[in-house]
């Protein structure tokens, strides 16, 4: 998003872009950038900032036409939460055993 409003105020002239950012949905976390510069013309190649955003993002949207500032729209996936990770878990089982092999024999 950074690299989304670095370019509406050098290359589209903008003199205003705002970011939203929403986390209320269930599908993840949506991100906005809305400026008012010149906008895109369609022939315009996106460069790789799309192609990472593309890469990482859900769901991503580009909005824009000439005269008319431009609209970019991305949906991230939440992470799955870190104790229901399989890796974590058997971590925790490993951790467990290793515990048990170190511990001093208690002798009565």
């Amino acid at each position: 998003m950074e690299e989304a409003i670095n370019n509406a105020v050098t290359h589209g002239r903008a003199s205003s872009a705002f970011i939203t950012v929403d986390s209320t949905s269930a599908a993840g976390i949506h991100i906005a950038a809305l400026d008012n510069g010149r906008g895109l013309p369609p022939e315009v190649v996106p460069g790789f900032g799309l192609r990472d955003i593309e890469a990482v993002s859900e769901e991503w949207k580009l909005s824009s036409g000439p005269g008319h500032g431009a609209l970019l729209s991305v949906t991230l996936s939440y992470l799955p939460s870190v104790t229901e990770a399989p890796i974590v878990e058997r971590a925790a089982k490993w951790e467990s055993w290793f515990r048990k092999v170190r511990s001093p024999v208690e002798t009565s």
